[in-house]
C-alpha cells in the first residue's frame, strides 16, 4: 500500500499506539497513502491525492484530524470533548480528536466517510 516506514522518533512514545491505530485504518481504505508534510503523517487518497486525514500536534496537544464536511463537522463539534476545531481548517471540512480519546469503530466509520467524500467530489 504505499505506506513507508518511519524514523521511530518521528512520532513520539506517547501517541504510538493511536498513531498505529489510525495508519492500520487507512491503510484498510481503497487507495489511501500516507505522505508526510508539515512534519506530520497525512493520509491521502484520489487522483490527484488529497488528505482526509492526519496525525499532528496543534497547541501541545496529539490529534487525529479527519475531514468529514461542515454539516458532521458542526454536529460533533456541538458534541464537545474529544472534538475539537482544527486552527488550519478555513473550509469548515475538518474535526481533530484527542489522540488519547480515540474509539476504533467511531474513528474507523469517520475515516470511511472521509474517504467516500473525497470520491464523491471528484
Amino acid at each position: 500500500m504505499g505506506f513507508k516506514p518511519r524514523p521511530p522518533a518521528a512520532i513520539p512514545a506517547e501517541v504510538s499506539k493511536p498513531y498505529a491505530l489510525l495508519r492500520s485504518l487507512c491503510a484498510e481504505l481503497p487507495g489511501a497513502e500516507e505522505t508526510w508534510s508539515f512534519g506530520h503523517p497525512n493520509f491521502c487518497a484520489g487522483t490527484p491525492p488529497r488528505a482526509f486525514a492526519a496525525f499532528e500536534q496543534v497547541k501541545g496537544t496529539w490529534l487525529c484530524a479527519v475531514r468529514v464536511g461542515p454539516e458532521l463537522r458542526d454536529a460533533l463539534l456541538g458534541q464537545g470533548q474529544p472534538y475539537v476545531r482544527v486552527p488550519y481548517d478555513r473550509s469548515g471540512d475538518w474535526i481533530g480528536i484527542a489522540a488519547d480519546r480515540l474509539d476504533p469503530g467511531r474513528l474507523a466509520a469517520l475515516l470511511a466517510g472521509a474517504h467516500a467524500l473525497l470520491s464523491r467530489r471528484r
